[in-house]
Formats: structure tokens, C-alpha cells, sequence
């Protein structure tokens, strides 16, 4: 609070401790255009880790983070049931579809991410 009233909120409703990595592999797979091209994901690690160090369990585990935290997510479905919006369908399949790829390319993409140390 301040002279003007409140000047922020703060919702600690859903707040949890995650491995940095999932902040890491998230926001690569929001952001790139392609988040299936592994070796813009290694691009984006080798850059990462010029500023952060990730240890080689950490790499190894990037692609099982990704497709646990992921599969677990039951916003995706219930956004699109609250809303039934086409563009939350479609976002939840994309999710859907990208889980599924990291979880089924894990041991591979693992052993590539593993080689940028």
C-alpha cells in the first residue's frame, strides 16, 4: 500500500519449486518457431549456459522435465472446455503434441543435449 492506494498484487495461489530447467525448456518451447528443431535447442543451451551453468544431469534431463511437467498439465484441456475457443483447442493439441515428442525422443535428445558440455 502507499498514498495512492494499492500499488500491486501478489497471487501466491499456484506458486511451487521447479527445476530451473523447466523454466528453461518452457520458455523455449513458447518462444521458438520450431521447438522440435533440437539443434536450435542445443543453440539456445550452448547460449544459456554462457551465462548459467547447467550441470550434464541437468541436460539429461531437460527432455523428461519438459514431457512430465507437461503431461501432467490439466490447464490445457479445461482451458478450451471453459472457454471453447478454437485457439484454446488448437494451443492445447500443439502442447499435447510437443509433450508427446520430448517424451518419445528423451533418451535421444538427452544424449545430444549432453554433448554441448
Amino acid at each position: 500500500f502507499n498514498s495512492a492506494g494499492i500499488s500491486g498484487i501478489i497471487d501466491w495461489a499456484n506458486v511451487h519449486t521447479v527445476p530451473a530447467v523447466w523454466e528453461l525448456i518452457r520458455f523455449f518451447c513458447l518462444a521458438a518457431k520450431n521447438a522440435y528443431d533440437i539443434d536450435l535447442l542445443m543453440e539456445y543451451i550452448i547460449a544459456y549456459m554462457q551465462h548459467a551453468e547447467l550441470t550434464k544431469l541437468d541436460l539429461k534431463n531437460i527432455p523428461y522435465i519438459y514431457a512430465y511437467y507437461m503431461g501432467r498439465n490439466r490447464f490445457l484441456y479445461r482451458e478450451y472446455l471453459k472457454t471453447l475457443r478454437y485457439e484454446d483447442y488448437y494451443d492445447s493439441h500443439r502442447k499435447a503434441d510437443l509433450c508427446r515428442f520430448y517424451y518419445e525422443n528423451a533418451e535421444s535428445i538427452a544424449k545430444r543435449l549432453q554433448q554441448t558440455m
